[in-house]
Formats: C-alpha cells, structure tokens, sequence
C-alpha cells in the first residue's frame, strides 16, 4: 500500500509556529521595555491570577489535615494517659496537654465549620456547590473521628475512675474509722490531721476526676453540634446539586426538541425551495411555449 510522508509538511508547520511565537514574545517583551521581562511579567500574571475556588480549596484542605493530624495526637496522648503505673504529677500535666488539644481540634473545627459555610454556593454555579458539599462531608468525617476518640477516651476514663473510686472510698473510709476508734490521737492533732489532710487529698481527686470527664462530655456534645449542622449542609447540597443535575437534563432534553425542530424547518425549507424551481422550470416552458407557437404563427 502506497504511503506519503508528511515529516516535510510537519517540519514546515512547526518552524512556522516557532517564529510565531518568538515574534509574540519579542512584541511583548518590547513593549514592557525589555527582550525577557515580558515574558518574566506574563509568567507571573500566569501564578498570580488562580481561581478562587481552587485558592480556597487548598486552604480548607490545608485546615482539615491539620485536624486530622492533631486528632491523631491526641489518640496517642490517650492511649498514654491511660497507661497505668504514672505518678500524680504525670498524669496531671497529661491531663492539661490532652485539654489543650482537645480545645484547639475543637477551634479548629470550628473555624472550619465557618469556612465552609462561607463558601458562595448556589444552584447557578456547580463547582462551588460540589466544593461545599465534599468539605462538609470530610469535615463530618473528621468530626466523627473526633468524637469517636474522645468517647472511646471517656468510657475508659469512667471505667478508671470507679476503680480509683472505689479504692479512695475504701481508703477514705478506714482512715475515718481508724479516726474514730483512736480519739486520743484525734484530740492530740498528731496523726489525725495528716489522716483528714488525706480525706481532703481523696476528695480533691475525685473532683478533678469528675470535672474531667465532664469537659470531655461537654466538648462531645458541642461536637454532635456540629455533625449535626454538616450533615444538613451536606443534604442541603445534595438537594442543590440534584436540581442542578434535573435541570442539566431539562435543558439537554429542550435541546434535542430543538434540534429535531430545526431539522424539520430544515426539511420544509429545502422542500420549499425545490417546489419553488419547479415551479419555476414548469413557468419557463410555459412560456417558451408560446413563444415558439408565435413564431409559428408568424
């Protein structure tokens, strides 16, 4: 089977492109005063001038992996909280870092709770209803993980918190009787204060004990909050996008009516103009007719 070879065509054609472009580039670089500061310029104007949506998209998704991340540290922070055998002042200052974090994850979520409800979503443009819609769902992801943790975290604080309960009330018990059965030394102030000093340590402990846990459970209905608020913006969103897709189809429908339309008129136009030139052809011999039948005559 006979070929031709196109390289020569394709050789010209890409040359001819090149000076093209070399000549824009030299034009533009002129009329900013140099040979490459105009291309410099264009290559900025380029990076510079992103798409909003794309600039906030990044930002959000910047924001969500820094929840993700510190959620992940905070699951190690519990899971060495929860170790036994740490001394007091350990788990004090365990406690206070875990809180810490537990506030920041919870203004962080927040923050991009707000974000994405500022998100300019409409029924008109798609994308930003698209873009909303899948943050709120990573964000009701992230969420639930959250909350998940700290639950998970609470039962076993609760669990721990009955057995150093029960063991304090044990102890605090004793010392009470031990008080009662020596009033001798209750009187004397020896070591009966340090046995009420201990009663007072014991509940002290428990207190904090019970103020943790209910932060905790605090901070997880603040999160069932904000679940809640994502899941109906995520279901608001799905509504929009719905609408959109039935009136994509509405109009995807109107178009091929249209189209069938404007085949048909197509159709009757050149029917039109085909009965037109017979018409015509028929006149003219008509008339070429009698011309010749006068000729005749003549």
């Amino acid at each position: 089977m006979a070929m031709r070879s196109r390289t020569a065509l394709f050789v010209r054609f890409r040359e001819d492109a090149r000076r093209s472009f070399a000549g824009k580039v030299q034009k533009t670089g002129e009329g900013h005063g140099g040979t490459g500061d105009g291309l410099v310029e264009l290559e900025l104007v380029d990076l510079d001038s992103r798409p909003e949506f794309i600039t906030l998209h990044d930002q959000l998704r910047k924001h969500l992996d820094i929840v993700d991340k510190r959620v992940q540290r905070l699951t190690d922070l519990h899971a060495k909280r929860l170790l036994p055998g740490f001394a007091e002042e350990n788990a004090d200052e365990q406690d206070e870092e875990i809180q810490d974090e537990a506030e920041r994850i919870t203004k962080e979520i927040h923050a991009c709770e707000v974000a994405v409800r500022r998100i300019p979503a409409s029924s008109d443009n798609r994308v930003w209803a698209s873009m909303q819609k899948t943050f709120a769902a990573d964000l009701q992801n992230v969420t639930l993980k959250f909350r998940t943790q700290q639950k998970h975290y609470l039962r076993n604080l609760e669990k721990q918190r009955d057995l150093v309960n029960s063991a304090l009330i044990q102890q605090k018990n004793s010392q009470l009787v031990m008080l009662d059965d020596d009033p001798t030394e209750n009187v004397n102030g020896g070591f009966s204060q340090e046995q009420l000093l201990e009663v007072q340590q014991v509940d002290l402990h428990l207190d904090e004990r019970n103020q943790e846990i209910d932060r905790i459970a605090a901070s997880i209905q603040d999160l069932a909050t904000v679940m809640k608020d994502m899941s109906q913006l995520v279901i608001e969103q799905g509504t929009v996008l719905d609408r959109i897709d039935y009136n994509i189809e509405e109009s995807q429908f109107k178009t091929q009516e249209a189209t069938e339309q404007l085949r048909q008129a197509e159709r009757y136009q050149r029917r039109g103009i085909s009965f037109a030139i017979v018409m015509c052809l028929l006149l003219g011999c008509f008339i070429m007719g009698i011309i010749v039948i006068l000729k005749l005559f003549s």
